[in-house]
C-alpha cells in the first residue's frame, strides 16, 4: 500500500471512529440521563469542543519532528481508551450519580451529561481531532497542492463520519450492542496503528498483542450489563430504545427503557390490579354517554408499550376493538414474549403516532390512550396544538383522549399545565386525576358537557364486586376540571424536555435529601460502645 494511501485510508477511518464513539456515547448515557434534546445538545457540543481543542493541538504538533509516530501513536492510545469505555464507562456513570446529585442538584440532567462526555469521551475525541492536521501536513508534495489535497481529506473524513453514523445506528448497535461497538471501532483503530507500526518494523510484537487483547475482548462474552446491580429477566437494546425486563415484587413483570426510573408495561398472569396509572385510565371508556357494558367500542393506544392498557382493557371492557401504535417494534416483540401479549389483543401497528393519524383510515375512535414517551417526557410533537387537533379529527363525537403525564411533584407542574390547557384547544373540558401515592397523572379530556355526568351514572351502576369498582369511584370522586390558560405548546415551541427537566432535577434534590436524612437517623441510632 502507497504511503499516500495509506494516509488517506487513515483519515477516512478516523472520521469513521469519532461518529461511532459519539453516537455510541448517546446509548451509553441514555439508560441513566435519557436521550432528550439536552443530553444529545451537550454532547454534540462537547465532542465539538474536543474536536477543536484536538484541532488546534494537532496543528502545533503536525509542525514538529517525528510527525508520523506522534500520529500514530494518538491513534492507538484513542483506540486503547475507547476499549476501556465499555469496561468502565457504566460504572463511572453510576459512582459519579450521586456526588453530582450532591453538587448539581437542580442541573443533574446537565452535570452528568458533561461529566461523562468530558471524563470518558472528551479524551479519544480530542487524539482524533488532532490527527486531521498531521495528516494534512504528511500528505503534502508541496506548496502548491495544500488546497487540494486538504479537501480531499477533510472530503475523506466526511465520508467516514457518514458511515460512522449510519453503520452504528443501523447495524452495529441493534446486532452487537453499545458495548461490542465500541469495541468493534476500537479494534479498526488499532489495527490502523499496527499496519504503520508493522511498515516501520517497530514496537510489533507489544503492539499485535495489545490488538490480540481487543479481539479477545470483542468475542469474549462480556458482562455488559447497564443495571449491573440488577438480575434483570431480560436486557437488551433495540433501534430507538434500552430495554429491561425485571421481577415486581409481587411477582409480576416490568419493561423499563431506564435502569431505575418508571415502567412502560406490567403483567401480571391473574389480571391482577395494581394501582398503575393504566388501570385508572380505563375510566375513560365510561366517560362517554352512550357507554354500555359489552358493547363494542373502538380504541386507540399511542405509546403501545408491551400491551398492557390493551390486554387490561379486553378483561374488564368487554367488547373493546382496539389499535395500538408503538413505535419500536422490539418492545411489541417483547410484549409477546414476555407479557402475554396475545395476537388478537390488538391490531398493532409498529409507527409513529403522529405519522399514523395522518394515514387514511375510516375508524372513529371512542377512546384515545396517550402514552408514549421518551425517556421521562412526552415527544415535542405529540404534545402540541396541532398534533391535538389532529387527534380530535380521529375521533367519535362523543369520544374521550386520556393522557398520562409522569413526574408529578408538588408545586412544579409545568408539563402537566401546559399539556393541559394545550389539549383544551381541540377539547373543551379537560379533568386531571392524581394516582394516589403515585407520581403519574391523567388527564381526560372531552367534548361532550355531559361527559362526567354520564361517568358518575356509570360508576354508580358499576356493579360492586367488579375488581376495577373502587378504582372509578377514585377517578369519580377525586378529578377536578382544569380552566384554559394561555401555556399553549405548539410545533414551532415545545420545551417539553426543559418542563420535564425542572421535575426530575427537583425529584433527585428531595429523594437525595430524604436518602441522607435516613442513613444519619440510622447512624444516630446505632447504640455507643
Amino acid at each position: 500500500m502507497g504511503r499516500n494511501l495509506f494516509l488517506y485510508a487513515t483519515t477516512f477511518i478516523c472520521g469513521m471512529a469519532v461518529m461511532a464513539v459519539e453516537l455510541s456515547a448517546s446509548r451509553l448515557m441514555a439508560p441513566y440521563y435519557g436521550s432528550s434534546m439536552i443530553t444529545w445538545t451537550v454532547l454534540i457540543g462537547l465532542v465539538m469542543i474536543a474536536l477543536s481543542l484536538g484541532n488546534f493541538l494537532g496543528g502545533r504538533l503536525a509542525d514538529r519532528p517525528g510527525t508520523e509516530d506522534s500520529l500514530f501513536l494518538m491513534i492507538w492510545v484513542a483506540s486503547v481508551w475507547i476499549a476501556l469505555i465499555p469496561l468502565v464507562g457504566r460504572f463511572l456513570i453510576t459512582g459519579s450519580f450521586f456526588l453530582l446529585a450532591l453538587v448539581f442538584p437542580d442541573s443533574l440532567l446537565v452535570a452528568g451529561t458533561v461529566f461523562s462526555c468530558l471524563t470518558i469521551f472528551g479524551v479519544p475525541c480530542l487524539l482524533l481531532g488532532a490527527a486531521t492536521p498531521c495528516l494534512i501536513k504528511l500528505c503534502l508534495p508541496d506548496l502548491d497542492r495544500t488546497g487540494r489535497v486538504a479537501g480531499e481529506l477533510y472530503a475523506l473524513s466526511t465520508v467516514g463520519s457518514i458511515v460512522g453514523t449510519f453503520v452504528p445506528t443501523f447495524l452495529t448497535i441493534p446486532l452487537l450492542g453499545t458495548a461490542r461497538t465500541f469495541l468493534l471501532f476500537a479494534v479498526v483503530l488499532n489495527l490502523v496503528a499496527d499496519v504503520h507500526y508493522l511498515r516501520r518494523a517497530v514496537r510489533r510484537k507489544r503492539m499485535a498483542a495489545v490488538t490480540l487483547v481487543l479481539v479477545g475482548l470483542l468475542l469474549a462474552p462480556l458482562p455488559t450489563s447497564f443495571a449491573f446491580w440488577k438480575d434483570p429477566v431480560f436486557e437488551g437494546e433495540s433501534l430507538y430504545n434500552y430495554l429491561q425486563v425485571t421481577r415486581t415484587e409481587a411477582g409480576g413483570l416490568a419493561l423499563s427503557t431506564h435502569v431505575e426510573i418508571g415502567h412502560q408495561s406490567v403483567f401480571y398472569p391473574h389480571h391482577e390490579l395494581s394501582g398503575s396509572y393504566w388501570e385508572y385510565a380505563l375510566a375513560a371508556a365510561l366517560l362517554r354517554p352512550g357507554f354500555a357494558p359489552g358493547h363494542p367500542w373502538d380504541g386507540l393506544i399511542l405509546g403501545f408499550g408491551a400491551g398492557t392498557f390493551a390486554r387490561q382493557a379486553r378483561h374488564f371492557l368487554p367488547g373493546a376493538r382496539l389499535t395500538g401504535v408503538e413505535i419500536d417494534g422490539e418492545i411489541v416483540r417483547l410484549g409477546h414474549r414476555f407479557f402475554d401479549l396475545a395476537t388478537d389483543a390488538a391490531r398493532v401497528a409498529v409507527d409513529d403516532a403522529r405519522a399514523f393519524l395522518r394515514r387514511p383510515d375510516p375508524t372513529r375512535y371512542d377512546v384515545v390512550l396517550l402514552d408514549a414517551f421518551q425517556d421521562v417526557t412526552v415527544p415535542f410533537h405529540l404534545s402540541t396544538r396541532e398534533f391535538f387537533a389532529e387527534v380530535a379529527d380521529r375521533m367519535a363525537s362523543d369520544g374521550v383522549l386520556v393522557t398520562n403525564v409522569n413526574l408529578r411533584f408538588e408545586g412544579r407542574d409545568g408539563l402537566l399545565d401546559h399539556l393541559a390547557q394545550t389539549m383544551r384547544t381541540a377539547f373543551p373540558h379537560v379533568h386531571r386525576f392524581d394516582i394516589p401515592g403515585g407520581m403519574n397523572s391523567l388527564l381526560f379530556a372531552t367534548r361532550r358537557p355531559d361527559a362526567w355526568d354520564a361517568f358518575r351514572a356509570h360508576v354508580d351502576a358499576w356493579p360492586r364486586d367488579n375488581a376495577l369498582a373502587p378504582l372509578l369511584r377514585e377517578v369519580r370522586d377525586l378529578s377536578t376540571e382544569l380552566p384554559p390558560g394561555p401555556l399553549v405548546l405548539t410545533d414551532d415551541r415545545a420545551p417539553v424536555e426543559f418542563l420535564s427537566q425542572e421535575i426530575l432535577d427537583a425529584l433527585v434534590r428531595d429523594g437525595l435529601r430524604e436518602l441522607l436524612v435516613r442513613v444519619f437517623a440510622a447512624l444516630a441510632a446505632v447504640p455507643q460502645t
